[in-house]
């Protein structure tokens, strides 16, 4: 499967490569939040009908909540059928097929979704999915083996390339902040899309020189050889930053609101589920991802919460201002959904 190519175009001046790498991870991997039968029986939300929604499933460990939304039944307590669409490995790809309908909620990164918005997408954030923690190396700014006794500064990166999830992602924003905070131009660079599932397989092999690498991942990538270059890049935007929400446009939430509230409502149940169960999380990664059960205990987790707040928006904003990646000032408030999850 070929990488989806990003509907923005990119920014002047800045050196991407859509790469033409297969995702053969990518099938396997997106069963990581894959919506499978319910195993759970509830009772369903009282006096609603049964609505289906086709969501996103990225293969990534800060997902796993739709895992457990499945397995525990929480969306059929919402009468809810929910599909996953597994070919949207991130926000910056799943946007568009919102857009087009093939989506009815997709999940973003939010940085993804203030480019759709100053691209006149009208789409709003109906709830958090998570948080990035303020400890441990769960997206880290990585240098593969091959070139990590080259890499010996942040100058040495300098024409070389940078692996990131999709062109006009986080981990885009995120690269070009840790560049710029270490005096390196990030035009001086080339930013190569890489599907989270092949970022391991990439560095081993020295197709690219770096990357930014998310969970279950970065253990992966860390397993192969590669050298952590920062353990939380992200931390130039916030401390624990939430990082992802749960996205729909404005047209469906105006006819849909009830659906969205039950999504809400089973995401709810989902973050406060795997919260209070890590050990659930460590056999998902198990179970779904192929993980051995050693390695499962390695990998970092990201903090759940499905609250998200104008200021948790605004310091993107702020972020994606200040390398020139976002060209309007946009409010927080403007893009959450007045009926969001608090």
């Amino acid at each position: 499967m070929k990488m989806l190519v990003n509907h923005r175009p990119p920014v002047p001046g800045r050196r991407v490569r859509q790469a033409v790498i297969l995702a053969t991870a990518l099938a396997a991997a997106a069963g990581l939040a894959a919506c499978g039968s319910n195993s759970a029986g509830t009772a369903a939300a009282s006096g609603a009908s049964t609505a289906t929604i086709t969501i996103t499933c990225p293969p990534i460990s800060d997902y796993l909540t739709v895992t457990a939304a499945q397995q525990k039944g929480y969306f059929k307590q919402e009468n809810l059928n929910v599909k996953c669409y597994g070919a949207a490995a991130s926000g910056a790809t799943a946007l568009p097929l919102l857009q087009s309908g093939t989506l009815t909620i997709s999940g973003t990164n939010i940085y993804s979704m203030l480019l759709d918005v100053a691209h006149g997408y009208p789409v709003k954030c109906v709830s958090a999915v998570n948080a990035k923690p303020a400890t441990g190396s769960e997206l880290a700014f990585m240098v593969s083996k091959k070139d990590a006794g080259i890499i010996s500064n942040p100058s040495s990166l300098a024409g070389k390339s940078i692996g990131i999830n999709a062109i006009g992602s986080a981990s885009q924003l995120i690269a070009e902040l840790w560049l710029k905070a270490h005096h390196v131009n990030p035009s001086s660079v080339t930013f190569t899309a890489v599907p989270f599932p092949n970022m391991a397989e990439s560095l081993a092999s020295g197709t690219i020189t770096a990357a930014i690498t998310d969970e279950p991942y970065t253990t992966l990538s860390i397993k192969a050889g590669a050298k952590v270059l920062a353990a939380r890049p992200y931390q130039l935007i916030a401390q624990e930053p939430v990082f992802n929400c749960w996205a729909a446009t404005t047209s469906y939430l105006a006819r849909h609101a009830d659906v969205v509230k039950r999504f809400n409502a089973a995401m709810a149940k989902a973050t406060a589920y795997v919260t209070a169960h890590p050990a659930w999380l460590r056999q998902a990664l198990v179970s779904a991802d192929k993980l051995s059960p050693a390695l499962a205990k390695q990998v970092y987790l990201p903090s759940f919460t499905t609250k998200i707040t104008a200021q948790d928006v605004n310091l993107w904003v702020t972020a994606a201002m200040k390398v020139g990646l976002l060209s309007k000032q946009i409010s927080g408030s403007s893009v959450i959904w007045d009926q969001a999850a608090g």
